[in-house]
């Protein structure tokens, strides 16, 4: 539920003026069986008129579930009014409830803990979005197969480039990969305080 982990109140304020929102159905809709719409990261005007105003006609109720596409993938450029309307969904309107923002603290302090004499600095790394280890990179081989359009970063960059920006050799790095395999040895070899899930 959006309200167990978002504060209700502050996204309807933030939004009053510039979008209607209601925190409930009313009662003459809570029965419409809603259509589904699976809406793309940064949807564009086209999509919503050919895609989302379409299913509105169809249905008063509308549910808005979303996938996310990288972003070189959209082609269009965002209007200035919808990137106004996300910048002020995206850093003011949403809103973690208390609770969970206190778990985010706890979490953010354990993720300090190991990071050494570094300043209590860490990194987390992406693997599957940030391009270090693509599935189908799994050799230099396969990486230089790849056409041009797919390009496989070695983590090697990863590391000298963290090094470059000042990250000591202690410092903690988080990364989404489930265990320690070869390909991560040459960000082991520079810092020694690498951490997989």
């Amino acid at each position: 539920q959006f309200d167990n982990i978002y504060h209700t109140g502050n996204f309807i304020k933030s939004l009053q003026g510039v979008v209607r929102v209601v925190g409930r159905l009313p009662d003459d809709l809570s029965s419409v069986s809603p259509a589904v719409v699976n809406v793309p990261y940064e949807a564009t005007p086209n999509f919503i008129e050919e895609d989302i105003r379409p299913a509105l006609k169809r249905s008063a109720v509308v549910i808005l579930g979303n996938f996310f596409v990288s972003r070189n993938k959209m082609k269009e450029e965002p209007l200035p009014e919808l990137e106004a309307l996300r910048c002020l969904v995206m850093y003011k309107a949403l809103q973690f409830q208390p609770s969970v923002a206190r778990l985010g603290d706890h979490i953010i302090s354990r993720l300090r803990e190991a990071g050494g004499s570094a300043g209590r600095h860490f990194v987390c790394i992406d693997l599957s979005t940030d391009g270090t280890i693509p599935k189908n990179c799994s050799s230099s081989r396969e990486a230089s197969e790849l056409p041009k359009s797919r390009k496989c970063v070695d983590i090697t960059v990863i590391g000298t480039l963290l090094v470059n920006f000042g990250f000591e050799d202690d410092t903690a790095i988080y990364l989404t990969q489930s265990r320690h395999d070869p390909n991560l040895e040459p960000l082991t070899n520079i810092f020694k305080n690498v951490h997989t899930k």
